[in-house]
């Protein structure tokens, strides 16, 4: 079926990269709600952005990147966000960050920029940067008072150190959103021996769809 121009009016437009974000909506009902959300590992407003389509509807939330000029373009496109040039870790130290001609490819991990480049991958740079925990992030930066919807979280491999660290008693979203390249392929029963299953289990969370990259996890309702 098609509107007035021609265009499907069943079409649904994604920013994500595996519609992370279409499946997300598909669980709030209340399509004028204005919620709230953190994107851990940014990358861009609109370029795999598993938030766009909510700030579109009114929502705003917090953007954290590591990428040394991240924030740039989203100073000029989300105006009603906080946004941040920030890495977390579960401590504050000083590690080494391995950037891309592609800053999709950015990471923490020696060994993956070794594999990439190896496999003709142009690597730009090695700096090094000093890491934040989540809650000192939040403690700072969320307002007053301000319930989470959902946290996304693709950090190139640091997921479960910032999971570990996340404080549930203060900072307990209704959804995860958590990249998890080892179950891109395998039999899905098989998730349950991920670490960050084990934790988010441990803490009343359920795992409610999966993408090809991507694990969403709902708090669980009480029996």
């Amino acid at each position: 079926m098609t509107d007035n121009y021609g265009a499907n009016i069943f079409l649904r437009n994604s920013y994500a990269q595996d519609g992370e974000d279409i499946v997300l909506d598909s669980f709030f009902i209340d399509k004028g709600y204005k919620g709230f959300y953190i994107d851990l590992g940014a990358l861009h407003p609109f370029r795999y952005s598993n938030t766009q389509i909510f700030y579109e509807r009114g929502w705003r939330g917090i953007n954290i990147d590591a990428t040394p000029g991240s924030m740039q373009a989203f100073h000029a496109t989300r105006q009603r966000d906080i946004n941040l040039e920030i890495a977390l870790s579960d401590k504050k130290e000083t590690i080494k960050f391995y950037m891309f001609a592609d800053s999709a490819l950015n990471n923490f991990n020696a060994q993956r920029s070794e594999l990439l480049v190896s496999k003709g991958i142009i690597q730009t740079g090695i700096v090094d940067i000093t890491t934040s925990t989540i809650n000192d992030v939040l403690h700072d930066y969320l307002p007053k008072n301000q319930p989470i919807d959902f946290i996304n979280i693709d950090v190139e491999g640091l997921e479960l150190k910032i999971l570990s660290s996340l404080d549930f008693e203060t900072y307990c979203p209704h959804f995860f959103l958590i990249e998890e390249l080892g179950y891109t392929s395998s039999d899905f029963l098989t998730y349950k021996k991920s670490d960050v299953y084990k934790l988010l289990s441990a803490k009343n969370y359920i795992v409610v769809a999966k993408t090809c990259r991507t694990i969403i996890f709902s708090k669980a309702l009480p029996s």
